[in-house]
């Protein structure tokens, strides 16, 4: 009857609605799954990119379906998030992330004279070394010993710049700002030899020698920017504050200390860290001559530390057989006190206290 196909035809227009309904569901759900969440989620990824995070999906698997040019984005992602992590382990994370976060190209160049801490830290003997441990062991010690450098440095705030061989060249207050960095840069240097010490077990396990380090710091002036050619250069920090720093771990050596620090810097961790002068020193490309200190010295008695600091400016002002017999009464096995003894009974009184290394040679 004619109500009986009104009413079959009412129910096939519900069913095809409601098909049409779940369908565009369906293709709504597709399209969810295909290319808007896929969008949303490479879009985030690459917020945090330009950040210098790590994206929160490091990779997207290989796709087995879905649209061609989706696909297509994610593997392009996947390369992306690999050659920024590349390019982080070259360049240190701080440098890194002002590069790619900034609006403009990186140029050649320097951005500022800017007051800096810088330190230098070197493997002691590590050439002699070198010359007898089977390649394997140099490549594992110097792995060793920049992991757990890198790591100390970048947690007390500094700016890891280059390997050098077996050397370290940190700095601090650039590219940001570093509230009392000249402390916090003594430190670091101080925890890198704990850091050295923690490795000496499983050095000796594998037949390492047990290395030791030494650190030469200095605070002052220096140029920063990017140094180099047009087409290729680096984030570094130049000048004579540089220079020093790096003479400073050199001599470092030769007096025997694990930590020397220039007049400049000392005046700046004094109440904060424990020092004693070494000696005053000219060193090749200086014209003035300055104090030099240790950090963390060997403890002494009060009466034995006022007994040292007397005799220290006794040796300052000239008078170097008033300070011989001050010397004489300290523990002679102490490389410092040693040396400053000898220099004592060498110089003539109408001679000034400078030692002078003319090359660089004699600091090494």
């Amino acid at each position: 009857t004619w109500g009986e196909v009104e009413r079959h035809s009412a129910q096939m227009i519900i069913v095809l609605a409601c098909a049409l309904v779940l369908g565009m569901f369906v293709t709504a759900l597709m399209l969810h799954l295909l290319v808007s969440k896929p969008l949303s989620q490479i879009s985030f990824n690459l917020a945090q990119i330009s950040q210098m995070e790590t994206p929160t999906v490091a990779a997207y698997p290989k796709p087995r379906f879905g649209i061609s040019e989706v696909n297509l984005l994610k593997a392009s992602f996947n390369k992306l998030a690999h050659t920024i992590g590349s390019f982080q382990k070259f360049v240190p994370p701080l440098v890194a992330r002002l590069a790619i976060t900034s609006d403009q190209q990186a140029r050649l160049g320097v951005t500022e004279l800017q007051e800096c801490t810088v330190m230098f830290m070197d493997l002691r003997n590590f050439t002699s070394y070198s010359e007898v441990l089977a390649p394997e062991l140099v490549l594992v010690a110097l792995t060793d010993f920049f992991n757990m450098s890198t790591h100390v440095l970048s947690q007390h705030e500094g700016t890891v710049d280059k390997f050098i061989g077996d050397a370290v060249m940190c700095f601090w207050n650039a590219p940001k700002s570093v509230d009392q960095h000249p402390i916090k840069a003594v430190r670091a240097a101080m925890a890198c030899l704990q850091g050295i010490a923690a490795l000496h077990p499983q050095w000796q396990q594998a037949g390492i020698p047990l290395l030791e380090a030494r650190c030469g710091l200095h605070f002052g002036k220096v140029l920063v920017g990017n140094i180099g050619a047009n087409d290729r250069f680096a984030y570094t920090v130049i000048g004579d504050t540089v220079n020093l720093a790096a003479r400073l771990e050199a001599l470092a050596e030769h007096y025997g200390v694990q930590v020397l620090v220039s007049e400049q810097l000392n005046a700046l961790v004094q109440g904060a860290l424990t020092t004693r002068p070494v000696d005053v020193v000219r060193v090749k490309g200086k014209r003035i001559s300055t104090t030099v200190y240790e950090v963390e010295p060997k403890q002494l008695g009060k009466e034995e530390a006022d007994a040292y600091t007397t005799a220290f400016e006794l040796f300052k002002s000239q008078q170097y057989s008033k300070a011989a017999l001050w010397l004489q009464q300290l523990d002679l096995t102490d490389k410092v006190i040693a040396e400053l003894l000898h220099k004592c009974a060498t110089l003539s009184e109408d001679h000034d206290p400078v030692t002078v290394f003319s090359t660089k040679s004699e600091l090494l």
